[in-house]
């Protein structure tokens, strides 16, 4: 598995880096494959926006050749520390046998409610951001996904 971000991911395939308003699904779905090259058999792309007020990430499944976007909104401001919370939601799923697209949409629910907490919280970002009070529905996430992962 390779989670990276556009800067990243446009490193790691020796690719141009992508501005937000200069690709489309061809030129995302090129990079996802060309990550894929580099050995893993699941990419996420994170940052990913295809359209205005919406940010979120790209899945490519190398296995069964599918590619799945999912997005949340965007919001006018830097969040530090945001890509690392989702990546470690999207290790922790995939090192748990979860189905993906199931963590993907929990780790995305989870940081639009972080990010609103944040910025409703009135400190400045580059404090961090507001995550605590929404472990619980993570956890809650987490853990409905488990027993069906279980039951199954």
């Amino acid at each position: 598995v390779i989670i990276p971000n556009m800067t990243e991911a446009s490193l790691l395939t020796g690719s141009p880096y992508l501005e937000r308003d200069t690709y489309d699904k061809a030129t995302i779905e090129k990079l996802l494959r060309d990550l894929g090259k580099l050995g893993p058999k699941k990419v996420f792309l994170t940052g990913v926006s295809l359209e205005e007020g919406k940010i979120g990430l790209a899945y490519f499944d190398k296995e069964n050749e599918q590619t799945t976007y999912l997005m949340r909104p965007s919001y006018s401001t830097h969040f530090y520390g945001s890509g690392d919370i989702l990546t470690a939601i999207l290790s922790s799923g995939y090192f748990h046998h979860l189905d993906l697209l199931e963590v993907c949409n929990l780790a995305l629910n989870f940081m639009d409610r972080v990010l609103l907490s944040t910025m409703s919280s009135g400190r400045p970002v580059k404090y961090g951001l507001c995550f605590e009070s929404h472990i619980g529905y993570l956890f809650n996430g987490f853990e409905k996904l488990l027993e069906e992962t279980n039951g199954k």
